[in-house]
């Protein structure tokens, strides 16, 4: 949109067009109306690529929302497509005014029209006043009941961010120079903080063992399919028939989607190099590999349990799976179809697979049938019924942010946007890592607390389960960097492992960790990465200028050069990956600090042992230089 409109101007205009006419095959405006003429219809087209109508989901097709002549609206309704030569003319328009690479293009592209045909199958050709109209109905019947909580609730769902989240309009920026430095910015905060997150992400698996809960399967067989799918050999026999299942189903493609991050981002990260970089960061922290392995096991856990029960009725079900079931509009006759699709799998176990019901017969789907529906909608609503429950299932499983989430993260970026494209990136800085944690409270709380009322035996679960899990996340990091795990039974380490493993894990790795000891307020680290980096930069700026000046404030020279080395220790992009952080520091960074200030390293550590009552298992005093001498 913004390579396209440039400034908008007139001169912008006939750049795109004298760059895009000898691409375009004469096809392109062959049904144009005979007073309809080329330069109108390019016209119209520039006006609709340069509002941006082609980058969200509008419930039509993009050229359908420009807006021009009349007999040129409906001639471009009816062919709504611009046809390049040859391959190579497309290539080189794409370098011009794409954005990305091809590939990026071309993921892009299916993206938008997935998003445009889920939006058009649901609000109709124009989802804003259809929601709008639903909403106002549903508000009208709360006040016919007196039920003005809900009137309240409704109000704010409408007002809010939501459809313009599920149309892609709101990621929209307000102005592209501001957008991508603060996009670049929020990416390499990432490649600095968050080098140990899939440690982390360890008590992913009692909140995939919730979910599987809720859908009948069993704690213990959630656990031990979890092992299987993250532990490689012996444990993950049968990884390449699992994987092969997972990707029928649409699960466990988040590397090659390139949607790690949007675990704990809670909006897109940029596009070409520096996405690319946050990429192969998040598989060099394992977090790729983490998140594909869990979603491949959870999912194929939950089609084979599926399988499993495929010679029961749906009033034989266990309860919660009924329950589950009956949230994504499968009943008893959806089940009923559903269970004669059961059939044995790659790895050797029963399962539904949504694939499987492409060979449904007619007679099969005669259940289904109503109205004026055909065999093919009905099955096709099958098959979007099965598809959601499973990559649904597996999302929240997997604590992923959902659209009321994002909506309300997005709303407050958008009303910040309004007043200015600063304070609207500021916004996203201030709300970095934080999608998680909120995330957790609403999907996992939200679904043990008031889904079905509350649900004592989940919610002890997972209490007990995220501690535990919390804790080995803890001493896991502890250990990678030279420390030994704290004690247990200290109330101190029950409630930092209750928010390690509640919530807090990736946004306490930035909070309670090395950020906040680095001379910080609690407000500073609370407001995000970037603010407190740049907080810690603006003293490093007033030192060194004080220092300059000779004033008597300024520090002094050892306690200077030392906030310096802990500055670039802190900033240093892939430093902070859990098996690189200690060799860094054993080999480098201790060494220095002993340099710069000798007895450091033995006041630190006794100092980690009286502040926090952990020890060293490898002591910082411990030098390998001297080691390898000897």
């Amino acid at each position: 949109m913004w390579k396209i409109r440039g400034n908008g101007g007139e001169e912008d205009y006939r750049a795109w067009r004298d760059s895009i006419l000898p691409k375009l095959d004469p096809r392109t405006f062959d049904r144009l109306d005979a007073d309809t003429s080329e330069e109108h219809y390019l016209r119209a087209t520039w006006q609709a690529l340069a509002s941006g109508v082609h980058e969200s989901a509008n419930g039509s097709d993009w050229l359908s929302g420009f807006k021009g002549p009349a007999n040129a609206a409906k001639s471009a309704s009816q062919e709504r497509s611009l046809i390049f030569k040859s391959a190579d003319d497309w290539l080189a328009y794409n370098e011009q005014f794409g954005q990305g690479n091809v590939l990026d293009s071309v993921m892009q592209g299916m993206e938008r029209g997935a998003r445009n045909a889920a939006v058009m199958r649901t609000l109709g050709t124009n989802p804003r006043a259809m929601f709008d109209h639903v909403a106002d109905r549903a508000i009208s019947a709360a006040k016919d009941r007196n039920d003005f909580k809900t009137v309240d609730k409704l109000r704010a769902l409408k007002d809010g961010a939501l459809v313009d989240v599920v149309t892609g309009r709101a990621a929209a920026p307000q102005n592209k120079t501001i957008a991508a430095i603060g996009a670049y910015l929020r990416s390499y905060q990432a490649i600095t903080k968050l080098g140990g997150v899939v440690l982390s992400s360890l008590p992913d698996i009692a909140v995939t063992a919730s979910v599987a809960r809720h859908n009948g399967i069993p704690l213990l067989e959630s656990y031990m399919n979890a092992l299987k799918s993250v532990v490689p050999g012996a444990l993950s026999k049968g990884t390449r028939n699992r994987r092969q299942i997972a990707h029928m189903m649409g699960v466990g493609i988040d590397g090659t989607l390139g949607a790690i991050m949007t675990r704990f981002h809670g909006e897109d990260g940029p596009l070409g190099k520096m996405g690319r970089t946050v990429q192969f960061f998040h598989r060099l922290n394992g977090l790729q590999y983490w998140t594909d392995a869990m979603k491949e096991g959870f999912g194929t856990m939950l089609t084979h349990n599926l399988g499993r029960n495929a010679g029961k009725d749906f009033d034989a079900l266990h309860p919660k799976l009924r329950q589950s079931l009956t949230r994504y509009g499968i009943g008893e006759a959806e089940w009923n179809v559903l269970r004669g699709t059961a059939k044995e799998a790659a790895d050797g176990n029963m399962h539904i697979l949504p694939a499987e019901l492409d060979h449904l017969t007619e007679d099969d789907l005669k259940p289904l049938l109503r109205d004026t529906i055909t065999h093919d909608e009905a099955r096709n609503e099958l098959q979007s019924k099965l598809s959601s429950y499973i990559i649904d299932q597996v999302r929240e499983g997997m604590t992923e942010i959902d659209p009321r989430t994002q909506a309300f993260m997005q709303g407050s970026y958008a009303a910040a946007d309004r007043v200015n494209p600063v304070l609207g990136q500021a916004m996203r800085m201030l709300m970095q890592f934080k999608s998680f944690p909120l995330t957790h409270i609403r999907r996992v709380w939200g679904r043990e607390v008031t889904r079905d009322g509350a649900d004592v035996a989940g919610i002890a679960h997972l209490i007990v389960a995220t501690t535990v899990l919390g804790y080995v996340a803890m001493s896991l990091k502890a250990m990678a960097v030279g420390k030994e795990p704290r004690n247990p039974a200290d109330w101190r380490t029950v409630l930092a492992a209750m928010q390690q493993g509640g919530g807090a894990g990736i946004y306490g790795d930035f909070l309670f960790g090395e950020q906040s000891r680095m001379g910080n307020s609690f407000l500073e680290t609370l407001a995000g990465p970037t603010f407190s980096d740049a907080s810690s930069l603006f003293k490093l700026f007033a030192n060194s200028r004080d220092m300059a000046l000779g004033s008597a404030d300024a520090p002094k020279g050892k306690t200077f050069e030392m906030n310096l080395l802990q500055e670039a220790r802190r900033e240093l992009p892939f430093g902070n990956l859990f098996y690189t952080r200690a060799a860094l520091d054993y080999l480098v960074f201790y060494r220095l600090q002993e340099m710069m200030n000798p007895g450091y390293l033995r006041r630190y550590e006794l100092g980690i042992q009286q502040n926090q009552g952990q020890k060293f298992w490898l002591s910082p005093t411990w030098n390998p230089y001297r080691a390898v001498g000897q």
